[in-house]
């Protein structure tokens, strides 16, 4: 908090695109798609459209005991193409706690269905599941772990976590005092940058709309970003 307080603090007006510009017309690569736009970024037109749509009608209506008009519609869309047997929608508040209540469903479908079948526990997923994006993500990453003072390169689709220590070899960590990772995201804002750390750990969360020429850009952004910042650690 203290650091905040000191810093000139970034105001954005506007955004469009994994980009967003500030009060100044700066634009920045969102590098954290503002931890909610993970997906389409911002401004997706279709989107916009649809939320100025149902702003005209009712902003919520709750599911507890009620339905509405929206859900109504998109269940019969669901239904169309969903195997002919499953004929009912369960809406659930994000994409992960509806994964959540489907394997749940799934496992106690299996248990109920009798004895013989109390061994089907297990679940078939698919790692990294996001087309070419996340190779490119990948192959971009890989010239990371030459840096000195780059420990570890954790990667999970579009989730990455850089972890930035005194020494590769050792994995010796900066001290926190030191706020290594602050100044290294504070570095790539100068260079048009927006992303976040944790602790020592510089994390990059772009959204999966991003361009390919917008994840090198990124790339090479906290690539050079952690070079300046290290060099005089």
């Amino acid at each position: 908090m203290q650091e905040w307080q000191n810093e000139q603090p970034i105001i954005i007006k506007s955004g469009r695109g994994c980009l967003l510009t500030d009060i100044h017309n700066k634009k920045y690569i969102d590098g954290i798609s503002s931890l909610w736009v993970t997906i389409h970024g911002h401004r997706k037109k279709e989107i916009d459209q649809a939320v100025s749509r149902q702003l005209k009608m009712v902003a919520h209506s709750t599911l507890l005991g009620l339905s509405n008009v929206p859900a109504v519609l998109l269940a019969e869309k669901l239904m169309r193409i969903a195997p002919p047997k499953l004929s009912k929608v369960f809406y659930s508040d994000s994409g992960s706690t509806a994964v959540e209540i489907a394997l749940k469903l799934a496992f106690q479908y299996w248990q109920q269905k009798g004895p013989k079948f109390g061994t089907k526990t297990k679940f078939i997923s698919l790692k990294q599941a996001y087309q070419g994006k996340i190779a490119s993500v990948s192959w971009e990453l890989q010239r990371f772990k030459e840096l000195k003072h780059v420990g570890e390169v954790r990667q999970r689709g579009f989730m990455v976590g850089i972890e930035l220590v005194q020494d590769r070899l050792t994995k010796k960590p900066h001290p926190l005092e030191n706020k290594i990772g602050i100044r290294v995201i504070m570095e790539c804002r100068k260079n048009g940058l927006i992303i976040r750390p944790l602790g020592n750990v510089i994390v990059l969360i772009p959204p999966l709309s991003i361009s390919i020429r917008e994840l090198k850009r990124m790339t090479r952004i906290v690539f050079k970003g952690i070079q300046h910042v290290t060099s005089s650690s």
